[in-house]
């Protein structure tokens, strides 16, 4: 009685002790998990700054393309404003360069058309007559003040012109009646060509318009 009292006692004490063993490997367990999870967020917060770096350094190349665009489209719009407004202004057609200048003369307004040949072969250009070229002048509400083809007469004849490489035709007319008050003028200039070696041109390239006031 007394011997079972006490091996029943006994297994109680090693249930126990066993009780407590499993509950502290669980909490052992439980702790090594816990760090395991820390050091893991831990570098994940240290590759955060080099993220950032890598971002910030895309914006900045992005930035600096996005200036350098904006530059390159003011330097095309520069040009493009010095070419209507300027001296430079032409038309360049099958290496037919076109560009007209403008010079008052007193009363006289001289109005010069060029055109050189900035290729390497000879052009060779042809007129259905003696109508070769256009000049109109409109004053500052568009209304025709100087028509050169008005009342004239022109030679009902093909004429035929050679431009060796580096040659120039020029045309020139003189408007004789300008007035310094009717400021300022819109001239209107074209060659009439009819064929170009051989080969009718699409519509007519070589035309160009310029403003002119007194004041020049």
């Amino acid at each position: 009685m007394d011997v079972t009292y006490f091996f029943r006692v006994g297994v109680m004490e090693m249930i126990k002790i066993k009780g407590l063993l499993s509950l502290l490997i669980i909490i052992m367990l439980v702790s090594a998990c816990g760090q395991s999870n820390s050091n893991t967020n831990g570098d994940s917060l240290d590759n955060s700054p080099n993220q950032g770096n890598e971002s910030e350094s895309v914006d900045n190349d992005t930035n600096g393309n996005n200036d350098q665009g904006s530059s390159n489209e003011a330097s095309e719009k520069e040009s493009s404003d010095k070419n209507e407004e300027g001296e430079d202004q032409m038309i360049l057609e099958s290496d037919l360069e076109y560009s007209v200048q403008l010079h008052e003369d007193g009363s006289s307004l001289i109005v010069q058309m060029k055109l050189v040949n900035v290729g390497e072969q000879t052009k060779r250009l042809e007129f259905s007559s003696g109508h070769q070229f256009d000049v109109v002048i409109r004053d500052d509400h568009g209304e025709i003040i100087y028509d050169f083809a008005e009342d004239r007469v022109f030679t009902q004849a093909f004429i035929t012109e050679e431009l060796a490489p580096g040659e120039e035709l020029i045309f020139e007319d003189t408007w004789t009646d300008m007035d310094p008050s009717v400021s300022p003028l819109q001239i209107s200039t074209k060659l009439n060509i009819y064929q170009l070696d051989g080969q009718s041109l699409p519509g007519e390239p070589f035309q160009l318009e310029k403003t002119w006031s007194s004041e020049e």
